[in-house]
């Protein structure tokens, strides 16, 4: 009885100190790029009021920390990062994997320059009822991104005249007993997408489908088409070519 009594007062402790810890602690974990200008609240409950990634100004992080008892006990860390025209909420389920869950998002993609090669304008945005991973490595998904109004703006780094790409959605799922996987597909505009994405052991990605002109008969969406296209082809290098009707396959593997 008295060891109980000791875990359940160790316990208590434990939150009590969480709950006032001063939310400045959480600096000593962030990695170096990752800063935060101004603390506000506690580790339990609190907020980032000026997050710098890069030292560029990357909005607020408001966090609550929660004790969960189902499905298995454990913490809860709920988030929110918000920018002027983003944001993103989500719970993290700390384990031996990294979990998100009941994850929304909407990014304006033209605030994530200052870290990509390939700079794109308009928005992304979806739902994921659960996302899982462990060691870099996807294992579970079930979601969906839409993306709208996607234009590109820089290719490999040199400024092109803007380029309609269109909307596009992804849709993610895993099916009982197997890995996640993913469908790529157009919503509007010049070019006519249909892929699927097959994520194996080993934390690779592989891609295959094809590309080809949509029925789309407007000025701008010829010109993207006439340049999208070969550049496409261009990149994926090897046996990649253009058939006579326009169409362009899609096949693609990575590893990280």
């Amino acid at each position: 009885m008295r060891r109980w009594i000791a875990i359940a007062l160790a316990a208590g402790l434990l939150i009590g100190a969480i709950r006032w810890w001063p939310a400045s602690a959480l600096s000593a974990a962030l990695p170096s790029t990752v800063n935060c200008a101004l603390w506000q609240g506690s580790v339990w409950r609190g907020r980032c009021a000026a997050l710098l990634i890069d030292q560029q100004p990357m909005g607020t992080v408001d966090w609550t920390l929660s004790v969960a008892l189902r499905p298995l006990p454990g913490l809860r860390l709920a988030f929110l990062w918000r920018t002027e025209n983003s944001f993103l909420r989500a719970t993290l389920l700390p384990g031996r994997t990294l979990t998100l869950v009941d994850v929304t998002v909407d990014c304006a993609l033209h605030e994530l320059r200052p870290w990509t090669t390939l700079a794109l304008a308009g928005t992304i945005g979806g739902t994921f009822e659960k996302l899982v991973w462990r060691e870099g490595e996807l294992l579970h998904a079930r979601g969906a991104l839409n993306t709208q109004a996607l234009r590109l703006l820089t290719w490999r780094g040199i400024a092109v005249p803007e380029l309609e790409l269109g909307d596009f959605q992804l849709s993610l799922d895993t099916r009982k007993d197997s890995r996640p996987r993913a469908w790529l597909q157009e919503t509007a505009g010049p070019l006519r997408l249909r892929a699927e994405i097959d994520f194996p052991p080993g934390r690779r990605l592989h891609l295959q489908g094809e590309l080809a002109p949509s029925a789309d008969s407007s000025v701008a969406a010829a010109r993207s088409r006439a340049l999208l296209l070969p550049a496409i082809a261009a990149a994926l290098g090897g046996d990649a070519a253009i058939s006579a009707d326009g169409t362009l396959a899609l096949r693609f593997q990575t590893q990280w």
